[in-house]
């Protein structure tokens, strides 16, 4: 029984050192862009395999569906596009070893080295598509995490045994403490330019002239306040504003 519930996988012999490391080594690299750009369109379709490709939605559904489900699918697609991709390199393999099993002949070396390529570049295309599935696994969970932690569904994380690597509570302090200096340094710009003189009495004027504008008129006397306010306020005002000048110089 404690067999039966073991979660440990089941592994057959050792492969060749050399391939084992370069195996292990792309399972946690991200491919550049120009590479994957390359690789994709290095091998063809087959013209008589025609059925290999990308499903698309029936329009009836399409046209009925909101915008985030779509942009979700085309996101899917993209990968299951990648996907139609390997089967190319990997046909074109099992093709020649199908004309050599008919013949009833051995490869020769050139066709050796042409299936170790198709081989390779099958492989290269698998880890693409497995690269792009944990990418967009995260990149699903992100709605999910508050918005200071979203950073770690960046695609400059690199992916390990677990999908957010296996730093993430150092990720998680650097983004707290990064947060913390923001803060700091927000708070104490706020503070000076609350506590400034100018910015302090052209807000008491400013608050002044508000609570004067709702008190009922007198017309000879308020008119003359009104304008000495006016006069006094715009050159607060012109104050402030080469205070704030100056500041950001």
């Amino acid at each position: 029984m404690e067999l039966f519930y073991k979660q440990e996988e089941k592994c057959s012999g050792k492969i060749e050192d050399r391939l084992a490391k370069i195996v292990n080594d792309s399972m946690r690299t991200r491919i550049g862009e120009t590479k994957k750009k390359d690789l994709l369109a290095k091998h063809m379709k087959p013209q008589n395999c025609e059925k290999i490709t990308v499903p698309r939605i029936n329009k009836g559904i399409w046209s009925s569906l909101p915008r985030k489900a779509r942009d979700q699918d085309l996101k899917l697609q993209h990968i299951q596009s990648t996907m139609c991709k390997t089967f190319y390199p990997l046909i074109h393999l099992m093709d020649k070893l199908l004309k050599a099993q008919t013949a009833k002949q051995g490869l020769a070396q050139t066709d050796v080295t042409d299936c170790f390529a198709l081989c390779n570049d099958t492989f290269k295309l698998l880890q693409l598509g497995f690269s792009e599935m944990s990418q967009r696994r995260r990149l699903s969970l992100r709605p999910e995490l508050s918005n200071e932690y979203k950073a770690l569904c960046a695609a400059e994380i690199p992916v390990t045994d677990h999908l957010f690597g296996d730093e993430l509570e150092k990720q998680i302090k650097e983004i707290t403490d990064a947060k913390k200096v923001s803060r700091k340094i927000t708070d104490k710009h706020n503070q000076s330019q609350r506590y400034s003189p100018i910015y302090s009495n052209f807000k008491n004027r400013y608050t002044q002239n508000r609570q004067n504008s709702f008190k009922s008129p007198s017309y000879g006397r308020h008119t003359m306040n009104r304008n000495n306010t006016t006069k006094s306020s715009f050159l607060e005002k012109r104050q402030f504003q080469k205070f704030q000048r100056n500041k950001k110089e």
